[in-house]
């Protein structure tokens, strides 16, 4: 258990420093330590020491969430989310390139499926925090932070049509993460219709009166 909070606090600072190092912007610095702190808070409270979620349950859940999710980063790129977001919202007047903001968000989408597949497929607890920031992401910052910036601007900003579809995959998500019982199918119990079949031939060749 130890060892598995050490990983999971790495995989956190590693993610957090990655956003600043890694584009040179203090903001998504910022927001990256935001979501790995977040991340490990529900890590820790949650999946530490509890069940990972299960894999037939959490499977087309968590898909369902990374396809709203890649449509929800075109929809932002095609209607210029990242320009509108520095200027109208933080104020600032550099705003991010196309090609940094899809890159930021491409490694994004690829770190939650590495995260799935540490966790759910190959059931290592510290990948955990990975599929958290997904979760976070998904359920909390997509769409409270979209209904903010539309609210701001007064009407459509860029990714307000798709994070609608956060609100309905977002709380399931979560629930998958938080309760990994909820939903989960109950194990099919296998019947040998065999060697059922062989029994029931024996026990009709014995004589009757070991039958009594």
């Amino acid at each position: 258990m130890t060892r598995d909070a050490l990983a999971a606090c790495v995989v956190g600072l590693l993610v957090a420093a990655a956003a600043y190092l890694g584009t040179g912007r203090a903001e998504l610095g910022v927001a990256g330590a935001l979501l790995a702190a977040t991340a490990c808070a529900l890590y820790f409270a949650r999946t530490w020491r509890g069940a990972l979620p299960k894999r037939d349950a959490f499977t087309p859940v968590f898909f369902a969430g990374l396809s709203v999710q890649l449509l929800h980063i075109g929809e932002e790129l095609i209607a210029g989310f990242a320009p509108r977001r520095t200027e109208e919202i933080l104020g600032a007047s550099q705003a991010l390139s196309g090609t940094l903001y899809a890159g930021v968000n491409l490694v994004g989408v690829g770190l939650f499926v590495l995260g799935f597949l540490g966790c759910v497929r190959y059931q290592r607890r510290a990948a955990a925090v990975l599929l958290w920031m997904a979760v976070v992401m998904i359920s909390i910052a997509g769409p409270v932070l979209h209904l903010f910036y539309s609210m701001r601007a007064g009407g459509y900003f860029p990714g307000l049509y798709t994070s609608m579809l956060f609100w309905v995959v977002g709380p399931l998500l979560f629930i998958q993460m938080w309760n990994p019982d909820a939903g989960a199918r109950e194990p099919r119990v296998e019947v040998d219709v065999r060697a059922r079949h062989e029994a029931l031939v024996q026990a009709l060749r014995r004589p009757a009166r070991d039958l009594s």
